[in-house]
């Protein structure tokens, strides 16, 4: 009986082991499948869906019709603060806003007056690119303007009600070297009035302050 049952167990080892040789080498008679009509070669990317996704990336939607809604030219009332313990500094600006590349961005171009850091008066121009990026879900702008060479690019979001856009830029400052950042908030008050403020960190860098207020009509 002893002898027996060696003799299975021998024979169920052997008939496993050429069961794992037979499943580890690649069937004589096992042919590479066809690809599907219209599918791409192996390895290669799906064209199609290559296209849907930069139709989709490409294509303005709600967030670019909503920045249309600012195209026009707005008078602006500006405050500005460069200490929060002292008066603001008032003056008046002009944007106008253009529409680019067919409803996909909104040009910004200010013109207004200002004091210098000499203590005279100067005309401040800046200007601005502003844009919803599909991909990413995030507003985009760039920023530049007479009072320095640094370019800021700032990313935000809308809030749900459509009327607060709050984008954020982070920058080297080049009065300290040191990294800083700056918030700029949107608030639409209707289709002819809005309030751009920006804010920034405080001295200590502990806090922040706001350090701009435009309250703008549109003409």
């Amino acid at each position: 009986m002893t002898r027996t049952v060696k003799l299975v167990s021998l024979c169920a080892a052997v008939a496993a082991g050429v069961s794992l040789v037979a499943l580890a080498q690649p069937a004589a008679d096992k042919k590479p499948q066809p690809a599907k009509e219209g599918a791409p070669p192996a390895g290669m990317p799906d064209m199609e869906k290559m296209m849907e996704a930069w139709a989709k990336a490409a294509t303005p939607g709600d967030m670019h019709k909503w920045l249309m809604e600012s195209v026009g030219t707005w008078e602006g009332k500006t405050k500005m603060w460069m200490d929060p313990s002292m008066p603001a500094e008032e003056s008046t600006c002009t944007t106008t806003i253009t529409s680019m590349f067919g409803g996909r961005y909104t040009k910004g171009e200010t013109k207004g007056n200002m004091t210098g850091p000499d203590g005279k008066p100067m005309l401040f121009e800046g200007f601005g690119l502003y844009g919803f990026d599909n991909t990413t879900n995030q507003f985009q702008c760039t920023w530049c303007d007479n009072m320095g060479t640094m370019m800021l690019n700032f990313t935000g979001t809308l809030s749900a009600d459509k009327k607060t856009l709050t984008l954020t830029a982070h920058f080297v400052d080049c009065m300290t070297g040191q990294k800083s950042w700056m918030r700029e908030v949107e608030t639409r008050k209707s289709p002819t009035s809005m309030t751009l403020e920006m804010f920034a960190p405080t001295m200590d860098g502990k806090g922040e302050f706001k350090m701009m207020q435009i309250d703008y009509t549109k003409k």
